[in-house]
Parts: structure tokens; C-alpha cells; sequence
């Protein structure tokens, strides 16, 4: 027996006790007043008595037998639901599919991020803006950087540098992408506070200095990445660049990508919330999922 068995047989205990204590308020004083307020208080103690169960984990592999296997199974469920499982690896498919998009060169790296993220988070293209010009392109998901800006309305050649996060997102929220509020940030810290254990990632302005020796040396420059958490939103917080094609491996900070840009280093000014488009799903099943089911239930054939 685990140690946290005992807790869940202390609470079984006072629940009897509980559970005694309201048939005979409702015998003694039979009104409707009373039988609710003993239903739901009777409620409440299954409802919990649920949670309490999962202190059990581990006991249903110890008893060995299908059953046993079974009660620990419906305990997991309600720990780590099969919906999140499913969105870990439709993540891990996304993140795969964002390391292959492309780097397109030149001033590019606002359109490079924007396709890797809409990519990574299986965005279908949708929006205000294509329904009013390019209603053959709703449903679609992105696969190149081109496509974005085909969204857009603009070609190849006129994808270049943009002017603020800010202008870039609002072309994005046009073709359906759901962002939030651009916020100033001032460190690394903040920006990994402000990445969501859903899937979702948040598309990172940074600037550096153009090192000493180099063409430009001094002068202020910009960039876009973004930050996302491994393992479907729950895994620890990595960074995207243009710089990762596919068989490449993320990045783990700002300082691993100075040296292709020949800066003295990245400082992150703005950040937004690009949020995950397929999460809904997930959302959706939970109240499903994380019902507390009474792991008893696999051994109700045995009682």
C-alpha cells in the first residue's frame, strides 16, 4: 500500500460518517429544505471523494489482473486525459512541419517566423481578408513562406521588412490567425512567462548590435522569432529561427543564433501571443475527460 492509500481510506471513513449523519437529518426532519442541502453536500463529497481516489494510483498495478490494470488506467485519465495526449502528438507533427518551411532570404525574417509559427500551430487560413479576396484559399494550411504572402496579397518578391509586430500581426489576424495584444517585453523571463502549456507560441521582435569588424558594425538591427513550450504546450520553452531547416534542432536561447548575424547579441522589445488554432479540440473534450470516474468502477465486477 502507498502511503497516500491511507489518506483516501481516511476520507472513505469520513465520508460513511458524513454520508450517516444526513440520512438521519433527512429521517428526522423530512422537508425539501433538508434533502437538498443533504443532496448536494452528498454530491459534493462524491465529487471530491472522485479526486481523492487518485491518491490510490499504483494500487490497481499492485493487485495485479486486468482489473487492477484497469482501476489504474480510469485514475490516469483523470490525471493526464487522452485528449492532451492527442494534442502532444499533433504537435510534435506541427513543430516537424514548421522545422521544414524554408528560409527565403533576404530582410524576410517577419514572413519566415510568421509561416514557421501559423504552421507549427496547423493554422487553416481563414479571415476577413480572404473571404473578401481570395475565398479559394479558406481551409487551406500554409506549407511555404510564399503561401503566406500569397494570403496577404503580395508576391515573392515583395515580401521585405516590416515595419513593427504590431503591423505584422494585424495583417495575420486578417487571414483568421487569433493573436493577442502585442506587449513590450525587456528580457528572455518575461517572454517565456507569456508562453500559454497549450500548443500555442508567441512571436518574439528582438534587436542586436552589428558586431565590430563587420559590415554596418554599430548599427541597431532587427529580427522575428518565436517561443514555444516542447511536448505540446507542457515541455520546457524553446526558440524558433529562419535558421532552423529541417533535420535542425531549436534553440535553447537567443545566444546560440548571434554568430549568422554578426551581432554582439539578441534583446527581445515585443512580444505577442499567437495563439494555438487546434486546442479548441482538446478544450472541447475536457469536460468529457476529466469527469471524475470512480477508478472502483473496473472492479465492480469483483464487489
Amino acid at each position: 500500500m502507498w502511503i497516500f492509500t491511507d489518506i483516501a481510506d481516511w476520507f472513505d471513513k469520513k465520508k460513511e460518517q458524513a454520508n450517516r449523519v444526513l440520512d438521519e437529518a433527512v429521517e428526522d426532519d423530512y422537508n425539501t429544505g433538508v434533502m437538498v442541502i443533504a443532496a448536494g453536500t452528498h454530491a459534493v463529497m462524491e465529487f471530491a471523494g472522485s479526486f481523492v481516489d487518485l491518491l490510490r494510483l499504483g494500487d490497481g498495478v499492485k493487485q495485479g489482473g486486468w482489473r487492477g490494470w484497469g482501476a489504474d488506467g480510469l485514475r490516469a485519465v483523470v490525471i493526464f486525459p487522452v485528449g492532451k495526449a492527442a494534442q502532444i502528438a499533433r504537435s510534435a507533427k506541427g513543430l516537424k512541419a514548421a522545422k521544414a518551411v524554408k528560409d527565403i532570404g533576404g530582410p524576410t525574417c517577419a514572413w519566415v517566423a510568421g509561416t514557421k509559427g501559423l504552421v507549427q500551430i496547423e493554422h487553416k487560413l481563414s479571415g476577413y481578408l480572404l473571404r473578401k479576396t481570395k475565398p479559394g484559399l479558406i481551409g487551406k494550411v500554409l506549407v511555404e513562406v510564399k503561401d503566406l504572402g500569397k494570403a496577404v496579397g503580395l508576391e515573392r518578391r515583395q515580401l521585405g521588412g516590416v515595419a513593427s509586430l504590431g503591423g505584422f500581426v494585424w495583417g495575420l489576424r486578417l487571414i483568421g490567425a487569433k493573436i493577442g495584444p502585442v506587449k513590450a517585453v525587456s528580457s528572455v523571463k518575461e517572454v517565456e512567462r507569456m508562453v500559454p502549456f497549450d500548443g500555442s507560441v508567441v512571436l518574439t521582435a528582438v534587436k542586436g548590435v552589428v558586431r565590430e569588424g563587420q559590415d554596418g558594425a554599430g548599427k541597431t538591427v532587427g529580427h522575428m522569432v518565436y517561443f514555444f513550450r516542447e511536448w505540446g504546450g507542457m515541455g520546457r520553452v524553446r526558440i524558433m529561427d529562419r535558421t532552423v531547416g529541417e533535420g535542425q534542432k531549436t534553440y535553447a536561447s537567443l545566444a546560440e543564433f548571434v554568430e549568422p548575424y554578426k551581432v554582439t547579441q539578441w534583446a527581445p522589445y515585443e512580444a505577442a501571443v499567437l495563439h494555438n488554432v487546434f486546442a479548441h479540440s482538446v478544450l472541447h473534450d475536457l469536460p468529457k475527460l476529466l469527469i471524475p470516474i470512480p477508478a472502483v468502477v473496473a472492479t465492480y465486477e469483483e464487489e
